[in-house]
């Protein structure tokens, strides 16, 4: 997570999968703790997706993120307070 934090300002498309993969890691703990480090992590995949992506990619990760966790109802409604 130290290496994807440095790498993000330079070379955002390197720290994606990281923060993506710890983002996975975080909801699978199955708590409320959980979903919301998976959610902080989420933004920031959105942050850097917007920088080299653009808003297409993100929407794809997001909308697969909802369709593997839909019944985590409590991981559903923080995605929504989020418009995700």
């Amino acid at each position: 997570m130290q290496l994807a934090s440095i790498r993000e300002a330079e070379h955002p498309e390197d720290a994606v999968p990281v923060y993506e993969r710890e983002a996975e890691r975080s909801i699978e703990t199955k708590n409320n703790r959980g979903y919301e480090e998976g959610v902080a992590l989420i933004a920031k995949v959105r942050d850097l997706m917007d920088r080299t992506s653009g808003d297409e990619a993100f929407a794809s990760y997001a909308a697969e993120v909802r369709r593997r966790h839909k019944p985590k109802r409590n991981l559903m409604k923080l995605l929504d307070q989020k418009g995700w």
